[in-house]
């Protein structure tokens, strides 16, 4: 227990302390340095509502597990995703957390299941915790552990069947560009009262598909429901070798004809 300094008593120099003060300050000290450790992290959780809602491919099915990835992230520093150069979304892609099946990150409250997809027919929903570190990277098991997701960096949902951007796939890449909401924190400030909630109910921009109904991106689609809130979209076609072999030779038998003519 620590002493108290009567009055009337000459009162000892700061310096060297004695035993009784350190015992006093050591548990403080400690107390401190802890919570100032605990605050370098800061959890973000993300996802859909808690009802589950209208999640669709560009043609109205309902989107599935193992089939689709769902993934919050953000791109390489410098790159900003468009509708024109999706081709190069994957190669710049970081993982900060993801929604997969079976999911096994326990991070949650209690060692809890984090991350969940749960699908009810053509209606289904999606929740996801994150804990980004001091360091600025992601402690989640979906993240290779070594991406820095910088403060400030605008962060995205990035739903996909396939890597390959081709006529099966189907893509949706959405954000929300709203007060800089959607931008990663400074976690070396401290956790706020809160975690920082990135739901889709926020999101008002689809770079690839469509969000909450009215919010439309690229990409090809033919669902013409407004009552979701995700739609994928899918891409055109690339003509094929034989289309263009054919192409090809029509064009040289033309010219063959009119230098016979």
């Amino acid at each position: 227990m620590c002493s108290r300094v009567q009055k009337g008593v000459q009162r000892p120099a700061l310096w060297p302390l004695n035993r009784s003060v350190l015992a006093c300050l050591l548990p403080a000290v400690f107390a401190l340095s802890t919570a100032q450790a605990q605050s370098a992290t800061v959890q973000i959780d993300w996802g859909t509502s808690t009802v589950a809602q209208k999640i669709i491919t560009s043609t109205g099915a309902p989107i599935s597990q193992p089939e689709f990835s769902i993934e919050l992230g953000a791109f390489a520093l410098g790159f900003t995703p468009t509708a024109s150069n999706y081709s190069e979304w994957v190669n710049n892609w970081m993982v900060f957390d993801a929604v997969t099946s079976p999911d096994t990150d326990t991070s949650g409250a209690g060692g809890t299941q984090a991350d969940a997809f749960i699908s009810v027919g053509v209606n289904s929903r999606f929740v996801g915790t994150g804990f980004l570190e001091a360091g600025q990277t992601s402690t989640s098991e979906d993240s290779n552990g070594t991406d820095v997701f910088a403060a400030g960096e605008q962060a995205y949902v990035f739903i996909r069947n396939s890597d390959t951007p081709d006529e099966n796939a189907e893509w949706l890449l959405y954000t929300s560009s709203v007060d800089n909401s959607w931008e990663f924190p400074q976690a070396e400030g401290g956790q706020s009262q809160f975690p920082a909630t990135w739901y889709v109910s926020e999101a008002d921009q689809a770079i690839w598909g469509a969000v909450n109904g009215t919010v439309t991106g690229g990409g090809p689609h033919t669902d013409t429901s407004t009552d979701f809130v995700l739609r994928t979209h899918t891409f055109v076609p690339e003509p094929s070798s034989f289309f263009l072999l054919f192409i090809g030779l029509g064009a040289s038998l033309t010219r063959r004809s009119r230098s016979l003519a």
